[in-house]
């Protein structure tokens, strides 16, 4: 049957469309649109990320005000706390330590130490670096009710050392569970700490300068730091509600400043088995340690941890809530930056795994790459 000169006219019309609606690019302005309004009913000072894919970022975004009341503007230069997600730096540190020969993580920690670690409840047992980086060491996760002074803020960068506090503080019964080492799987920033320092210890300068020294520079971080005084170029993102620069004592637990694109470098590396252009931090094996399950009924690697999308790690300090995830199948990651605490936003865990605009950026991440996948 032949249609009509009208009818064809229509139908070509009506097929192309569908043709180009099927096949249409990504939609920059939707994704703005429904951050935005995530970040307005949060109440989220501002929002910065990033997808990574292969060696580069293909997507950035950034919403709100970096600092509310001087209407700062954030971009991929912007420096944001990121709380816990400072744990995958010293977990590299540590790494690279075991790497040189220097650390075997099966031995006990006083091996490596100034001072003696155990748990008072079981003295006699030894504790090791992998169950500091695996939440089995039985260190507590205080209470700040308990240990007033645990999570306390510094101005600027007069935190107390590193060493002394640990020293101090694994001293107090509060610091130790009534479970033998090994066995329970207890969140510990004070774990990850012990192994900052001992990184510390074996290479014989400060832990923060050992990071910038050997995985900040060797990427070209340039806007990363343990240490307010080291960033020098770029705007500090002030954290919310009211907090000024500030430091802590267990800082490689929670310390770090960075930026959308130095964390997206810090991803290609481990995206590209350790290495970024010539630069390497790491060997691919230890990064299969790393994201190797190491308990059993346990979602922990060595600190790494499995997440919606593969591995990765979430933070959330005073004016600090973070994220950064990693899918090494498809060679995929992003980053999520607020300045805003974690526990103070109504749906706590919004940039976590699960959370709202976790779920939000890891579809828009797929719909890039389905598109990208669908032009080639």
């Amino acid at each position: 049957m032949r249609m009509a000169p009208g009818y064809i006219l229509l139908y070509n019309f009506l097929l192309s469309l569908v043709i180009l609606i099927g096949c249409s690019e990504p939609d920059d302005a939707t994704i703005d649109s429904k951050i935005e309004e995530l970040r307005e009913v949060y109440d989220l000072p501002s929002i910065a990320t990033a997808i990574i894919k292969d060696d580069k970022i293909i997507w950035e975004g950034f919403y709100g005000f970096a600092d509310e009341d001087n209407k700062v503007i954030p971009d991929n230069e912007t420096i944001y706390g990121v709380g816990s997600v400072s744990k995958l730096i010293t977990v590299t540190a540590v790494m690279q330590q075991v790497e040189r020969g220097n650390l075997d993580l099966d031995v006990n920690v006083n091996n490596y130490l100034d001072f003696t670690v155990r748990n008072p409840h079981y003295p006699d047992d030894t504790i090791t670096t992998r169950m500091l980086l695996t939440h089995r060491s039985s260190l507590a996760w205080p209470d700040g009710t308990i240990v007033p002074d645990f999570y306390k803020t510094y101005p600027g960068d007069t935190a107390p050392n590193l060493g002394r506090w640990l020293e101090s503080f694994l001293e107090s019964g509060d610091a130790w569970l009534d479970e033998r080492p090994g066995k329970l799987e207890q969140y510990s920033n004070t774990a990850i700490s012990l192994a900052g320092y001992i990184v510390e210890r074996l290479s014989g300068i400060d832990f923060a300068q050992y990071c910038r020294e050997n995985i900040f520079s060797v990427l070209d971080m340039t806007h990363t730091d343990f240490q307010h005084q080291f960033l020098t170029h770029g705007v500090q993102a002030k954290p919310y509600p009211g907090t000024d620069k500030y430091s802590i004592a267990q800082y490689p637990s929670g310390g770090l400043k960075t930026t959308t694109s130095d964390l997206s470098k810090f991803i290609v590396a481990y995206l590209r088995g350790g290495i970024l252009e010539e630069n390497r931090i790491l060997e691919a094996s230890s990064i299969g340690k790393m994201w190797t399950i190491q308990n059993d009924n346990s979602s922990y690697g060595l600190v790494w941890y499995k997440t919606g999308i593969g591995y990765g790690h979430g933070g959330a300090f005073h004016g600090v809530t973070a994220q950064v995830e990693i899918d090494k199948i498809r060679k995929l990651g992003f980053i999520i930056l607020i300045n805003k605490t974690r526990w103070l936003i109504s749906d706590p865990d919004i940039a976590y795994s699960g959370g709202e605009l976790n779920k939000l950026i890891a579809s828009w991440m797929n719909d890039l790459i389905q598109t990208a996948s669908d032009g080639s």
